[in-house]
C-alpha cells in the first residue's frame, strides 16, 4: 500500500466508505431480487376474429421453497371482449384458494400456494362482433407486504392479438376429405365416447399408403380405448382394428372411403375442454387435420355441432398457411375463411405474447431496495466519522 494511505485515515475511510456504497447499490437489488412466483398468461394465437370465443391459459406457480400465502389473482378482460358471457375454470395443485372450480364474468381473488404449487385457469373469453381493437388480456399476481418481502412483489404477465380481417379465398378441391365429430358435446367423467373418423378419397386417382394418426385427448383412459376400421369400395385399411391411439395405413381408390370408429372411456377424474385431433398424410406428406371439442360438466357453454352430431367439428387441408392465420374449413375444396392480423400504416405486424413483466426481480423503486442501501450509507458514515476523530487525536 502506498505510504501516503497509511499518514492519512481519513482518506482510507472515505475509500472504505465509497466501496461499501457501491456494493450496496450492487447487491441491495439482488439480495432483494428473487420473485417467489411466476406468472404465465396465453392463448395460442396471434390474431383474432371479432365474434369469435379466445381460449387463454393462466398458470401461476410458487418458486420458492416455503409456502406462499394471500397472493391476490386478477384477470382483466380486453376491451373488445363481452365478460359476461365469459366463462372460466380453475384447477389448484398443492394449492387452495377463493377460486371455485368454475364460474362466470370477473375473475378476482386469492390463492395459498404450497412450495412448488401452482393454479391453473382456462378462460373462454368471448368478443364482440363488433371489436375493432386489439386483444389486450392482463392477469396480475400480488404477493403481501411481509417480513421476507418488504413493500410486496407483483407479477403480471400480457397477452395481445392482433384484430384480424375476415376474407374468403378459393381453395383448390384436394383429393382427400378428412371428417370427425363424436356422439356427445359434455363428456362425462368415467363415461364412454364413441369417435367416428371418415376418410375418403373424393379424387380421381387412387390414394395409396395414406397414414391416419389419432393421438387420444389426456381425459381419456388411451389403454382401454379400442378402434375399428370398416372400408367401403375399394378401399383397405391396416391394421383393421386396434388399441390406444390409432395409427393406420389405407389404400383408397376414386370413390373409396374408410370409416373409423373409435371407443374411448373416460377417466374419472377428467376435466377441462377434450379436444381430440385426427391428422391423415398423403404420399407426399400433405396433412389434412379435423378434431372434435367436448366440454366437461362444469361448462354451459353452448356450443353447436356443425355435422348435428355433438361437440365442435371442424376440418381443414393444407394449403392455406396456418402459421400466421387460423383456417377452418368444412370440406375441401370451396371456399374457406381465413383470419389474419391487419397491418398498420406502415404496413408492419407487431404481436405480443407471454410478456412476463417483472418476474424475478423487484423494481429499484421498491422500498426494501432503499431501505437496504440507506443502512448501507449509514454504516459506511460511521465508519468515515470514527476514522476521522482517530486522525484527529493522532495529529
Amino acid at each position: 500500500m502506498n505510504a501516503s494511505w497509511k499518514r492519512s485515515p481519513a482518506a482510507l475511510a472515505g475509500l472504505t466508505a465509497v466501496v461499501v456504497m457501491a456494493l450496496a447499490l450492487v447487491l441491495a437489488p439482488a439480495a432483494l431480487a428473487a420473485s417467489p412466483i411466476s406468472l404465465t398468461l396465453d392463448d395460442g394465437s396471434d390474431c383474432y376474429a371479432p365474434g369469435d370465443a379466445v381460449y387463454y391459459t393462466a398458470v401461476l406457480t410458487n418458486e420458492s421453497g416455503a409456502p406462499v400465502s394471500g397472493v391476490a389473482l386478477d384477470f382483466t378482460y380486453p376491451d373488445a371482449a363481452d365478460s359476461g358471457a365469459s366463462s372460466w375454470m380453475c384447477a389448484y395443485e398443492n394449492a387452495t384458494g377463493s377460486f371455485p372450480s368454475d364460474g362466470t364474468g370477473a375473475i378476482s381473488g386469492t390463492v395459498d400456494l404450497d412450495a412448488g404449487g401452482s393454479v391453473r385457469l382456462e378462460i373462454l373469453c368471448q368478443t364482440l362482433p363488433d371489436a375493432s381493437s386489439d386483444l389486450k388480456a392482463v392477469i396480475t399476481a400480488q404477493v403481501p407486504d411481509s417480513a421476507d418481502f418488504p413493500g410486496g412483489v407483483t407479477e403480471s404477465a400480457v397477452d395481445v392479438d392482433l384484430v384480424g380481417v375476415v376474407t374468403t379465398i378459393p381453395v383448390e378441391p384436394g383429393p382427400l376429405s378428412l371428417f370427425k365429430f363424436d356422439d356427445v358435446e359434455v363428456y362425462e367423467p368415467g363415461g364412454v365416447v364413441t369417435y367416428t373418423i371418415i376418410v375418403a378419397n373424393t379424387g380421381s386417382e387412387p390414394q395409396l399408403g395414406v397414414g391416419v394418426n389419432d393421438v387420444l385427448p389426456k381425459q381419456i383412459d388411451a389403454a382401454n380405448a379400442s378402434w375399428e376400421c370398416v372400408s367401403k369400395d375399394m378401399a383397405t385399411c391396416s391394421p383393421a382394428s386396434g388399441s390406444g391411439n390409432v395409427d393406420c395405413s389405407m389404400d383408397i381408390e376414386a370413390g373409396g372411403s374408410v370409416t373409423i370408429t373409435v371407443t374411448c372411456p373416460v377417466l374419472e377424474d377428467a376435466s377441462g375442454y377434450m379436444t381430440n385431433t385426427v391428422i391423415a398424410t398423403l404420399a407426399d406428406q400433405s396433412q389434412y387435420v379435423a378434431d372434435d371439442t367436448d366440454l366437461d360438466p362444469s361448462d354451459t357453454t353452448d356450443t353447436t355441432a356443425d355435422d348435428g352430431s355433438g361437440g365442435t367439428d371442424t376440418t381443414w387441408e393444407e394449403g392455406a398457411s396456418t402459421t400466421d392465420a387460423y383456417v377452418t374449413t368444412t370440406a375441401p375444396g370451396g371456399e374457406t375463411t381465413e383470419i389474419s392480423p391487419e397491418e398498420d400504416s406502415a404496413g408492419s405486424i407487431t404481436t405480443v405474447d407471454d410478456i412476463d413483466t417483472g418476474h424475478g426481480r423487484r423494481a429499484m423503486t421498491d422500498p426494501g431496495v432503499w431501505l437496504f442501501a440507506a443502512m448501507a450509507l449509514l454504516l459506511a458514515g460511521g465508519v468515515l466519522y470514527a476514522q476521522m476523530r482517530t486522525s484527529r487525536r493522532r495529529g
